[in-house]
């Protein structure tokens, strides 16, 4: 399942509190090149100068410490105030702006400093100020309202605190998301006079960089306002907005882009525009300086690092990565250790790169990578072993060493189980679920508390003895590529799969659309669906991964070393003797064939095999079936049965009793 190996990026484990993106206005950086060095502390790309030249001098004469009790007690006056005045376009609101700005300038501080100010209500006072400043026709320079200047310059002092405390305040993010302020920031780029080819005035230009300032903070932080911005159109109107001829907010709308796109989108949105070409010329320039930040905008690599890992969700970007030199500084920023979070980054994306099967021999022929991707596997940092384990595997295709694995030709059926591959929005639900099937009887296999020691080889175990893999259909499932590993290595195992829908109007694309096909899905984006749903699903996976099947699979089989494995518990004593079981129940089931030996069977087996089964009558429409041929219907019939059933009826003619008893003699031969 989904682990924090994917934290930094989209569809990941749970959001970071944002400390290193330093997103946030303290940076100043501006469009003008001088601007962004003279800047104080500059730190990022993602700022405008948001002080003028007399607020800077009032900081360096404001030399006295202040702490932290003091600043909440200045925040609560501040809001306080806001909350009870009716115009914000006054020299005193913009007195109150200014404090704001100012304490949010205390990086240290922040977290603690963003959380108390939410708790206050500054979600809903965004709402109420962004309405109010535009009110008084900011941007037309006829207009009789003299408000208006005022207007203008508290937008933007406003903004510095909304700006900085997004940078690391998930709470502010999703209140934000929640109560309307980030679809109306999104609409305001929409505003003819902020369109991309009237930002060559400062002024405007000031006012479209605090908004994606914002906006980029907000999904960062906020992985539930992914639907939010898609809602209120942030795709069509960001991609717009890159035609603006201003690198920054060309930047700034890219990696707010890479949060929300869809897999069509972000090869459309990057196929012509030179997106990729830009983050990687930044990341080597940034990877070439002492605190990795660009020289002109003061971008991060791991900023940038997480835009590409975005992008490269979408395969055709995998390709374009490994095609334009992207291996090279990803090996460069392993080897140098600036930061564990750069490594992670490089690691991870590696590992995505490597699911492309063009991309694998590239990837094995660079030394300098392997080398470094090897010797990571020892590290320390358990999140960077997994990830330079998992890019690895994928490069390998699965045929690397793996701590604790013995082979077995043979495995017991009734230790086989249930496995439930998710990601971590919906543990709880899933949880709920596995008990529900250990209630049931089932033996049930899933990651709770997060695998230690070696998670790929677990992983790897689990799926190999699942009688059938529950997978989850959501796009944080489809972004994450600990989830595509799991649930690819299953497909390849030939392990039953079952689609579970856990996130509402989700419709499968990429990678998860391909391995699930046509098959059978089961709704469990709501708790209250798990009652409803479950016997559904109970009744399709039958009596696989059931407690005391006594069938025996005759394959190659890693058996586990200490598998997460749950069972259900021993029968309670009851006051009267059981029932004696059903003779059918003590009968003992007949070994099954091996897949490797119905391959072997000839055309003439195979039509004995149909007579022994009473289906004679299909022999003439199957005379051309082999052994390897009749394989793979039966694999066909357990990943795309829809597919299957119809093709039977429609390519063969076969009635539906027909089909019944050709899939329950196929089904007895081969599971």
């Amino acid at each position: 399942m989904g682990s924090s190996a994917s934290s930094h990026r989209r569809g990941g484990g749970p959001p970071s509190n944002g400390s290193n993106m330093n997103n946030s206005t303290d940076s100043m950086s501006n469009e003008v090149e001088a601007d962004c060095t003279d800047a104080p502390d500059p730190k990022t790309h993602t700022a405008w100068e948001a002080q003028t030249a007399e607020d800077k001098k009032e900081d360096e004469g404001d030399s006295k410490e202040v702490s932290v009790e003091e600043k909440k007690e200045s925040i609560s006056e501040t809001v306080t105030f806001l909350m009870t005045t009716e115009d914000y376009a006054t020299e005193e609101s913009l007195e109150k702006f200014t404090t704001l700005a100012k304490i949010s300038m205390d990086r240290i501080n922040r977290p603690e400093l963003g959380r108390y100010i939410t708790e206050l209500g500054f979600a809903d006072l965004y709402v109420a100020i962004h309405r109010n400043l535009y009110s008084h026709d900011l941007f037309n320079v006829d207009s009789e309202d003299e408000s208006r200047k005022q207007a203008q310059i508290n937008l933007k002092k406003m903004r510095v605190a909304y700006w900085n405390f997004t940078d690391c305040t998930a709470e502010l993010c999703t209140a934000l998301g929640n109560n309307g302020a980030l679809e109306m920031t999104i609409k305001e780029l929409t505003h003819p006079e902020l369109a991309h080819d009237k930002l060559k005035k400062e002024t405007k230009r000031n006012v479209v960089q605090g908004i994606l300032g914002v906006l980029l903070n907000s999904i960062r932080l906020g992985d539930d306002n992914r639907a939010v911005y898609r809602k209120a159109g942030a795709v069509e109107i960001l991609h717009t907005l890159m035609a603006c001829t201003f690198l920054i907010v060309r930047v700034q709308c890219l990696l707010t882009l890479s949060y929300i796109i869809n897999e069509e989108e972000s090869e459309k949105i990057t196929a012509s525009d030179g997106s990729i070409d830009t983050l990687l010329t930044w990341i080597r320039e940034g990877l070439r300086t002492k605190n990795h930040k660009t020289k002109k905008f003061g971008f991060s690599v791991e900023e940038l690092m997480i835009g590409l890992n975005n992008l490269a969700l979408n395969d055709n970007n995998k390709v374009n990565i490994v095609q334009k030199g992207g291996l090279d500084p990803l090996a460069k920023m392993m080897s140098m250790a600036f930061s564990d979070q750069e490594q992670e980054l490089a690691a991870g994306l590696v590992w995505k790169l490597a699911f492309i099967p063009s991309n694998r021999p590239v990837i094995q022929q660079h030394k300098p990578l392997i080398e470094v991707l090897t010797s990571m596997r020892s590290c320390e940092n358990a999140t960077l072993r997994e990830a330079c384990t998992g890019a690895l595997w994928e490069t390998n295709e699965g045929k690397i060493d793996l701590p604790g694995h013995v082979l077995h030709t043979e495995h017991a059926a009734d230790n086989k189980h249930i496995m439930i591959s998710y990601q971590w929005d919906v543990q709880k639900r899933m949880i709920m679920l596995k008990d529900d099937l250990i209630n049931a009887g089932y033996r049930v296999w899933m990651d709770v508390d997060k695998m230690e020691g070696d998670i790929l080889g677990a992983m790897a175990e689990a799926v190999e003895n699942s009688a059938v893999v529950l997978v989850n259909l959501s796009q944080k499932y489809k972004d994450s590529h600990n989830t595509r590993t799991e649930a690819t290595y299953a497909y390849k195992q030939n392990i039953p799969i079952i689609p579970l829908l856990v996130e509402e109007d989700y419709r499968a694309d990429g990678w998860l659309g391909a391995l699930v096909g046509t098959l059978l899905y089961f709704k469990f984006f709501e708790d209250s669906q798990l009652e409803q749903n479950l016997p559904y699903l109970i009744q399709e996976i039958g009596n696989r991964g059931k407690v005391g099947a006594d069938a025996v699979i005759t394959r190659t089989e890693i058996q586990p070393v200490k598998a997460s494995v749950t069972q259900s518990k021993p029968p309670v004593t009851q006051s009267k003797p059981p029932a004696p079981a059903p003779t059918n129940k003590v009968q003992p089931s007949p070994p099954r064939v091996a897949w490797s030996a119905v391959a072997g069977w000839d055309k003439a087996k195979v039509q004995e095999w149909l007579q022994k089964n009473q289906l004679g009558s299909v022999g003439n429409k199957l005379a051309e079936c082999s052994g390897e041929l009749l394989v793979q219907m039966h694999k066909q019939s357990q990943r795309a049965p829809e597919f299957f059933h119809n093709a039977l009826r429609q390519d063969l003619g076969l009635d539906y009793m027909t089909i019944l008893k050709l899939t329950s003699a196929m089904e007895k031969l081969m599971t």
